[in-house]
């Protein structure tokens, strides 16, 4: 799993082996929202399906906020 910040910083990919979709970064939070709920259900059961994509997205959000106390 990838998530790759747009250069303009409006948006971000998510991308799979066989799917792609683009959001506006607004929608980061819930998206990440979405599926740490998904990772965590049944008491982890599915956590091997969402933890990659999980950590992805932590990863764009690291980056803007990270960009966002260096201006």
């Amino acid at each position: 799993m990838r998530a790759v910040l747009s250069a303009d910083r409006t948006t971000f990919t998510l991308a799979g082996p066989n799917w792609r979709e683009t959001c506006p970064v607004s929608d980061l939070p819930g998206r990440l929202a979405l599926y740490r709920a998904l990772r965590d259900r049944r008491d982890g059961a599915y956590a091997h399906h969402y933890a990659k994509t999980v950590r992805a997205l932590e990863g764009v959000q690291h980056r803007l906020e990270k960009e966002s106390r260096s201006c």
